[in-house]
């Protein structure tokens, strides 16, 4: 009986304040909402593409793993609102790139991220 009142003070006085404080709630914490980026190499997406895509983020994120991501086949990430992104297009040998799927002419494109994106690189033959 004497052990087990020793180990129940022990127990009682050995938890500090700190200890029995709650964390952070999780409500404190900023609100961060995420786009998914598709980003895709040539008219036949993942297989059989006439060139690869690469994607930069401007300024290192700490919601994705990288900041470059060079010549993929196809790249899918979720990224931050407000990120700035330059993504870019290679053609294979014997092909040219000649567009974005959604309008763009520019490569290498920098934008903000501010909603989901589809967007396919378009490659022609020479």
């Amino acid at each position: 009986m004497k052990k087990l009142l020793i180990l129940s003070l022990l127990v009682l006085f050995g938890c500090s304040k700190v200890d029995l404080q709650t964390p952070e709630s999780i409500d404190s914490q900023p609100d961060v909402t995420f786009y998914q980026l598709n980003l895709i190499a040539g008219p036949s997406g993942y297989a059989g593409s006439n060139g690869w895509v690469s994607l930069h983020l401007t300024k290192p994120s700490e919601y994705f793993k990288y900041q470059r991501v060079q010549d993929r086949a196809g790249i899918s990430p979720l990224l931050p609102s407000g990120i700035e992104i330059t993504i870019s297009a290679s053609p294979k040998e014997g092909y040219y790139f000649e567009k974005w799927s959604n309008g763009w002419t520019g490569n290498p494109v920098t934008f903000t991220i501010n909603s989901d994106i589809d967007v396919t690189a378009v490659f022609k033959n020479d």
